[in-house]
């Protein structure tokens, strides 16, 4: 993807989180007018010109309505009133010219034409002579549209001044021909047709519709909100404090109830209130009031307080002394971040909006833990009810019952997408509400293309749990689902290592690599196995692929260059170690292990001496004085450069080293390598 299309993609995204949160988009900003004074600024006239109304302004067009000779507005808002006229009755004694054109050869509306208009200003200046500072010039273009859904009138619309002759006026027609006319009257209305050679006077409206001011009725706002959902969503688990300290869920007392001879669960009303919210109490005290009536129902209620979470004032000192003062007799207790956190992603899901839920709200949940209707504000009673008789109805009678209106489907609504709503958990850190989603409606899911991800982002967040065994299932399943994603099965093959099941991850890295013959990853690790299963040219052959594909992959590098080392092939190995230290000089391993081999190596063509002393002494000096590898090294590079005494020295601090790490294998080496270096003789692999 490129960076504009990651940008744009960035910006949509952005955009549409601003919808979701419902940030205004100008509804809360006043109207502008500047007034152009010919200096370098303009000038806020805003409120002097009666512009500023508090609109979400849309589309703005002018014209000369009353023909008066100045030009009014028509506004169209988002928002009521949806059209407003701004008539200009500013007094002025100043003059005008109206032209209209219309093509011929041209197109009929003449759009695309140029108007120029010369007037003569009355108060120039007699000192001066130049003609040309006397004149003004005044030029106009014809457009189809001028804003934002909006179309002025296609009059065009000359302010003069004081100048009450036009000396001159040239139209230069689409297409490129021009026309020009001489001594036309200020404030007439002239209209001009491509090729006729005159300005005719277009007569002026001899009455003109007055408007006046019409009564904005505002509609009454409600303090209820009632959804019926017409796609029900599973609700994850919810869980509060009960107001004795102990952690207890929405569903964990679930009590069931007879229908028609069978036994299943009831549904269930989850309530938010507040102790300082007074319709929240009125609402509790009539829940209490009709206990009976809705217990026959079936329904359980749960009245959770959210006092004292985020910036909510009160706390559940506060919320049980009003529980106790109101004797409630349902289940009761504190909401918990959890819970409100779920909960809030759950009125997104359905409602397509980020804004905090406010209080009293309540969710209504069938019997089989599923979001059925939300009720924002007080809950009507009676249309509980109603809501509770529809939870077991088909699909298609529950689509009908969602509407606030009667009507026909112009085409139906797309089901919920479960997938999205895993991921979300996901992302929340909920695996175990996202695994039962999985568990529970996999049959539904699997009609869902984001499915193989839902999979793959499960197996991913339990991996990092180190809970392996169950990321390699949901890894599998993604793969059987999708299983042309070299990616996954390179995800896949990685999660199988960890298990230490190498052959299965063997036939995975390949799948992949069949799949994606540039998927690196799988090459490396295929690569790195190989190495260690003792099958040299074949991992050779894949590190050696991944270097061509990713050429500043370092560790490719390194690890081909060891390999090569270890198949007898030190000169290739060399120019691997050489390339890796252009990529990253640091790389203090493939140093020492590059000095070695032109330290020691048996064909002369191949050592050098000095650049091995000064690949080892950088190794030494970035804290390898301290292992005696690295001072080994350096040693076997001071002999190979014939500077026996420093080779000496550095030997014997080696061997200190090696003896108080208790490495007795590289004490003897380097004891052996000594008796060498005391005959000022250099080391030599065999």
């Amino acid at each position: 993807m490129s960076a504009s299309a990651e940008s744009g993609s960035s910006a949509s995204a952005s955009l549409f989180s601003m919808i979701r949160q419902g940030v205004s988009w100008s509804g809360h900003e006043r109207n502008c007018c500047f007034l152009n004074t010919g200096q370098p600024r303009f000038v806020d006239v805003s409120a002097a010109s009666g512009f500023d109304f508090p609109d979400d302004g849309r589309g703005m067009a002018l014209v000369d309505w009353d023909h008066d000779g100045d030009l009014d507005i028509w506004i169209n808002n988002r928002n009521g009133p949806q059209i407003r006229f701004l008539r200009n009755d500013v007094p002025t004694e100043n003059h005008f010219l109206s032209v209209r054109l219309e093509g011929t050869t041209s197109n009929r509306d003449a759009i695309g034409a140029r108007v120029e208009v010369m007037v003569k200003e009355l108060d120039s200046d007699p000192t001066i002579t130049d003609p040309a500072t006397q004149h003004r010039s005044l030029i106009k273009t014809l457009h189809a549209g001028d804003g934002y859904m909006a179309q002025s009138s296609k009059w065009l619309h000359f302010g003069l001044g004081n100048a009450k002759l036009v000396e001159r006026l040239v139209v230069h027609w689409p297409g490129g021909k021009s026309e020009e006319f001489g001594d036309l009257e200020a404030d007439r209305r002239y209209k001009i047709v491509q090729g006729t050679g005159r300005a005719t006077l277009f007569p002026l409206r001899s009455s003109v519709k007055s408007f006046g001011p019409s009564p904005l009725v505002e509609r009454a706002s409600s303090e209820r909100v009632q959804v019926f959902t017409s796609s029900r969503i599973p609700v994850p688990r919810l869980p509060y404090e009960t107001f004795d300290g102990a952690t207890a869920l929405v569903f964990e007392n679930h009590h069931d109830v007879k229908t028609d001879g069978t036994r299943t669960k009831g549904p269930v009303l989850l309530n938010l209130w507040a102790s300082w919210c007074k319709p929240c109490l009125i609402e509790l005290k009539d829940f209490s009031r009709d206990d009976e009536r809705i217990a026959k129902t079936g329904l359980r209620f749960v009245a959770l307080s959210v006092d004292g979470l985020g910036d909510q004032s009160g706390d559940s000192h506060s919320a049980q002394q009003m529980v106790s003062r109101l004797k409630l007799s349902f289940a009761t207790g504190m909401a918990t971040s959890e819970l409100m956190e779920k909960i809030q992603m759950l009125h997104d899901e359905v409602l397509e909006t980020r804004r905090p839920l406010p209080v009293p709200t309540s969710f209504l949940i069938d019997g089989d833990g599923r979001l059925a209707a939300i009720y924002k504000g007080p809950v009507n009673l009676d249309r509980l009810l109603e809501d509770i008789k529809k939870l077991n109805v088909s699909d298609e009678d529950r689509l009908a019952a969602s509407l606030p209106f009667h009507g026909r489907w112009f085409a139906r609504p797309s089901i919920f997408r479960l997938a999205g709503l895993g991921r979300k958990l996901v992302g929340l850190g909920y695996l175990k509400d996202a695994a039962d989603i999985v568990a529970r409606y996999h049959e539904q899911l699997l009609q869902d293309h984001a499915y193989p991800y839902l999979l793959a982002d499960l197996g991913t967040s339990f991996e990092k749990q180190n809970d392996v065994n169950r990321a390699v299932e949901y890894y599998r399943d993604a793969v059987k689902l999708k299983p042309g994603v070299a990616t996954a099965h390179t995800i896949l093959g990685a999660s199988l290592v960890r298990l230490g099941r190498i052959e299965e991850a063997l036939a995975e890295y390949r799948t992949a690599i069949r799949l994606d013959p540039n998927q690196v990853v799988a090459h490396f690790n295929l690569g790195i196995m190989l190495g260690k299963l003792a099958k040299t040219d074949e991992a050779i052959e894949h590190l050696t692929r991944v270097v061509t594909i990713k050429p500043d992959f370092v560790s490719a590098h390194f690890r081909l260059a060891v390999l090569l080392e270890q198949k007898g092939r030190q000169a290739d190995a060399c120019t691997e170690y050489r390339i890796l230290l252009r990529i990253d000089p640091t790389h203090a391993a493939a140093a020492n292990n590059l000095a070695w081999v032109l330290a020691t190596h048996a064909d002369s063509q191949l050592r050098n001496g000095a650049e091995a002393v000064e690949l080892a002494e950088r190794c030494a000096r970035g804290h390898g004085e301290t292992q005696p590898g690295v001072l080994d090294t350096l040693a076997a590079s001071y002999a190979e450069a014939g500077r026996f005494p420093e080779a000496l020295t550095t030997a014997e601090k080696a061997l200190e080293l090696a003896r108080s790490k208790g490495n007795q294998m590289l004490v003897k080496e380097i004891q052996s390598r000594l008796d060498l270096y005391r005959n000022e003789k250099p080391y030599r692999m065999e």
